[in-house]
């Protein structure tokens, strides 16, 4: 019985050991860099491990021209896409499916504006052999939205579909700043991972932004601040988990 009970305790150890080496960040240098288009010429310190990286140029169907010179930069990259919806006149010139949407069907059509664009956006990055479960969704009102909070949500649906339909194992999360999340999506509380903007130029809004819910429904995975380049601090170390492993 002694030997029995000995063996369980080695077992539970050995089983939360695991765990904590899965759930506790590397002991390399743990700074999140984001960069895109703008960033081309300003590279990150030397021996960065984690990114994010955009895919885009700025708006949706618009090419980053150096996405794989910026993720050679780094050990570990998740990839993020612009969003928007220009309304219905100039989305119906997009709208390659997946659904069929009567003429009329503002929804149905911003829906595929949406799943097409972050479907390209996928297509590029694949095309770079850029390759990343975790897929964050840029929606700020730098782009271009309708005042029509419903159609907003309609659209990042179908982006979210779409990314959930072309990438493996995918996570897909939501970066924004909360008023301009609400001004474009209005009191949306989707249960996803979000990526909160700050707008502050230290760690401290950063950290601060951790502790409170933010937009949609759920705590934030990381907060952004800017230094020479856009830096974010991880609330949550599922993270890097995510890129380590792939969940």
């Amino acid at each position: 019985m002694g030997r029995l009970v000995a063996l369980i305790v080695v077992l539970l150890l050995s089983s939360a050991a695991a765990l904590s080496v899965f759930m506790t960040p590397p002991t390399n240098d743990q700074t999140i860099y984001d960069v895109s288009w703008p960033n081309c010429g300003v590279r990150p310190p030397p021996n960065s491990i984690w990114a994010i990286v955009g895919v885009n140029g700025g708006l949706d169907f618009r090419m980053n021209p150096c996405l794989d010179k910026e993720a050679s930069w780094f050990g570990h990259v998740a990839l993020y896409a612009n969003t928007g919806y220009p309304g219905i006149v100039y989305g119906k010139r997009r709208d390659n499916g997946p659904r069929h949407c009567r003429a009329s069907d503002k929804l149905c059509r911003a829906y595929n504006y949406g799943y097409t664009a972050t479907a390209y956006s996928i297509r590029y990055a694949d095309s770079q052999g850029i390759h990343s479960p975790l897929w964050w969704l840029d929606v700020e009102a730098d782009n271009s939205w309708t005042t029509n909070t419903f159609a907003n949500r309609a659209s990042l649906e179908g982006a979210i579909d779409a990314i959930h339909q072309n990438v493996f194992l995918a996570i897909v999360g939501l970066y924004s700043y909360p008023t301009q999340w609400t001004a474009i999506v209005g009191d949306w509380r989707i249960n996803l991972p979000t990526w909160e903007a700050t707008g502050g130029y230290s760690l401290a809004p950063a950290l601060d932004a951790c502790r409170n819910t933010g937009f949609g429904a759920s705590m934030p995975w990381i907060t952004q601040y800017t230094t020479a380049l856009d830096v974010d601090h991880a609330c949550n170390l599922n993270f890097y988990s995510s890129l380590d492993h792939g969940l």
